[in-house]
């Protein structure tokens, strides 16, 4: 009997613990990141009565007497789910979702913790300010490469963050270009009954066995000493301007053509004015400079620019002050299609100029040329298809207005002449035979000007000054084709400046390529060294990331560049996977260190220190650290906090069951008592 009190005082007394255990947990209902704790119950050893019998012929066995000697606390576990997770946002505060401790550290210990409300101190570290410790991780290494990919020192150190820390400039080396070229801007031109044929006006420029004698007279030369001034006369109206022929070598006549046309493309005072072309000049490929309209009413004069320190137009090939004069279009042997000032691009074999009309009754007609060299390629040979599809006609050139007309025969045996033809209506246009070879490609000239389309954007030099770099594109004659350019801050560079793009029927990009086949090279004045600029055209992740050509506004613009100037930091984050990265005001990112987690294999085992820290232990464990999201399967959210993992109503219900456990408890000694003393009274 005796026996029952002492297992009564085992129970109030294990209850008891219990319920210091509640407390505490109640206590620290609101305490950051706080784990509670359960205490689990276990019987103490039994007093065995008599041992039990084994079975004997019918008689079955007998079990063993034992009576339990009371309740004791087997353990007290804390339990480890997740806290919910409060937004704060501080950018300091952090939150781990998952897996994983903090590491923080008094100069001679590391602690571990969930409670992640740290802030920099005057010095840069991050702190827990309640205790003065200092949080751990990884430094990242500094490559000075400025790539993505980024590497950490494998030691834990003091997480420290130069707050005074700036971004060194950076050179462009490389710029994304991205968007749309309208492919319906300057629609394939077409020829019509009020189209004025003539011959250009035409300087004879220099053979390709001249070229060595340029390149060598440019080599000696300053940038922007070459300049070259064309003037135009139309209808009495002067337009000109003045062109910087880049200082490099040329590898032939057709690179010198496109680098002279790009120059053209990009000055609204002779784009749609003159063209350089590459045709044959006494039996040798030359350079020619001609008008892109025809007649006498056209005249073009070419002359050294201003102050050019070299006779560049003589150099070209061209007279010095020479003025030409283009000529009226005749019907006749010797006039070729391809003479004429309307044709861009010189017809060849298998090109097809296809027409179609309305006559004045409203009946059409139509009909084609199927050019071919010496056979059909005179205007004499086009105007014979239209009076064979108009029938009855006799097609001609006004030579007073240049214009197309049609005049009746008339019948056999009169002596009146044919009436002119009003009222009808005719368009001409080109089919190319789409020859592989661009010297091959065809095209024909029209009324208006080129399209063209330019966007700018700034890049750097090494010591981080700015520079505007503009981007022209013009629609070539040739279709599917644009000619580029580029200026430095007005200034033509010094290679890889102008080029063409070509794209593929489908409208997505086929080349883009620099003329002189190299990067476009900036010399800045401001005694930074010339910097060296990769243009990519295509994104290597997909066919529609870079250029292309569809019918819809253009919006080519530079996407990217990776340039810049120098920046102070300005602001800090801590991203999910624990890089600390520092913001600077040049738009320039960099990680600093990485907030390290920790992990043990028993984490019930650690030891509490107070203060919210655990300590390691033999039950733990050995530390492991690493990368939150990917080493360690954790989640640093900045900005957030975790709560107490207490549940209120759990640890009521706990309260309750433990306040009757000891309550029994305590019957169970004061009705013991009460049968002693009974037991006692039995004798008087």
């Amino acid at each position: 009997m005796i026996d029952s009190i002492y297992i009564g005082i085992t129970g109030i007394q294990s209850h008891q613990e219990r319920l210091t255990v509640i407390g505490n947990n109640v206590a620290n209902i609101n305490t950051t990141a706080f784990k509670g704790s359960r205490v689990a119950f276990s019987e103490v050893m039994s007093q065995t009565i008599s041992e039990g019998t084994a079975a004997q012929g019918q008689v079955a066995a007998t079990n063993p007497k034992q009576t339990g000697l009371g309740v004791g606390i087997a353990s007290i576990d804390r339990t480890q789910q997740q806290g919910s997770l409060q937004l704060t946002g501080i950018d300091t505060d952090l939150a781990v979702e998952g897996d994983g401790m903090f590491v923080v550290s008094d100069g001679q210990r590391d602690f571990y913790t969930r409670d992640g409300t740290f802030s920099f101190d005057t010095e840069g570290r991050l702190v827990d300010p309640s205790t003065g410790l200092v949080v751990k991780g990884n430094i990242a290494n500094d490559t000075g490469t400025g790539l993505s990919e980024i590497s950490f020192e494998a030691e834990l150190k003091e997480l420290v963050v130069p707050l005074n820390r700036e971004s060194e400039a950076r050179a462009t080396t490389q710029v994304q270009l991205a968007g749309n070229l309208d492919a319906a801007g300057g629609a394939a031109p077409v020829w019509s009954e009020d189209t004025i044929f003539g011959q250009p006006a035409r300087h004879e420029g220099l053979s390709e066995g001249q070229l060595a004698n340029l390149n060598t007279q440019l080599a000696s030369s300053a940038p922007g000493a070459a300049k070259l001034t064309v003037n135009v006369v139309e209808d009495g109206n002067t337009t000109g301007g003045t062109i910087s022929v880049p200082i490099k070598d040329y590898t032939d006549v057709a690179q010198l053509r496109d680098e002279l046309n790009a120059l053209i493309y990009a000055d609204d005072s002779l784009k749609g004015k003159v063209l350089f072309t590459r045709e044959l000049v006494g039996g040798s490929s030359g350079l020619v400079l001609r008008s892109i309209t025809g007649g006498e009413n056209v005249s073009i004069t070419v002359d050294d620019g201003g102050t050019s320190e070299l006779p560049i137009s003589s150099l070209l090939g061209f007279t010095k002050g020479g003025t030409e004069t283009g000529s009226p279009s005749a019907i006749g042997a010797g006039v070729a299609l391809n003479s004429l000032a309307n044709v861009g691009e010189a017809l060849t074999d298998g090109d097809t100029i296809r027409f179609t009309g309305v006559k004045p009754s409203g009946e059409r007609f139509d009909g084609e040329l199927i050019f071919e060299g010496t056979t059909r390629d005179s205007i004499d040979d086009l105007f014979a298809a239209v009076e064979d599809a108009y029938g009855g006609v006799t097609a001609g050139i006004d030579p007073t207005t240049g214009r197309l007309v049609l005049t009746t025969i008339p019948d056999a045996g009169s002596s009146a002449s044919g009436e002119r033809i009003v009222g009808f209506d005719v368009t001409f246009s080109l089919l190319d035979a789409q020859t592989s070879v661009r010297e091959e490609r065809s095209a024909l000239v029209g009324p208006e000007g080129p399209f063209s389309f330019s966007t700018n954007t700034q890049v750097f030099d090494e010591q981080g000054e700015s520079h505007s770099l503009t981007f022209t594109f013009t629609k070539g004659l040739v279709e599917n084709e644009w000619q580029w350019s580029s200026t430095i801050d007005g200034l033509t560079p010094s290679e890889g400046n102008v080029g063409t793009v070509t794209f593929l029927p489908d409208g997505t990009i086929d080349t883009f390529q620099a003329t002189d086949g190299q990067n476009l090279t900036i010399s800045p004045t401001n005694g930074a060294g010339s910097i060296t600029v990769d243009i990519l055209a295509t994104d290597p992740t997909g066919r529609l990331g870079g250029l292309t050509q569809f019918v819809a506004p253009s919006s080519v613009a530079v996407r990217d560049q990776d340039g810049r100037a120098s920046g102070n930091l300005v602001n800090v984050s801590i991203e999910q996977n624990g890089h600390i990265r520092g913001l600077f005001d040049n738009g320039d990112s960099q990680v600093f260190a990485r907030v390290a987690l920790a992990t043990f294999g028993n984490p019930g085992g650690l030891r509490q220190e107070g203060s919210n820290l655990f300590a390691e232990t033999i039950s733990s464990g050995t530390v492991r650290t690493g990368e939150a999201t990917t080493e360690i399967q954790g989640m640093i959210r900045s900005g957030h906090i975790e709560l107490s993992n207490v549940d209120l109503a759990e640890e009521f219900t706990s309260m309750i069951v433990t306040q009757r456990g000891f309550q029994a408890s305590a019957r169970t000694i004061t009705t013991s008592d009460e049968m002693l003393s009974e037991l006692v009274n039995l004798k008087r």
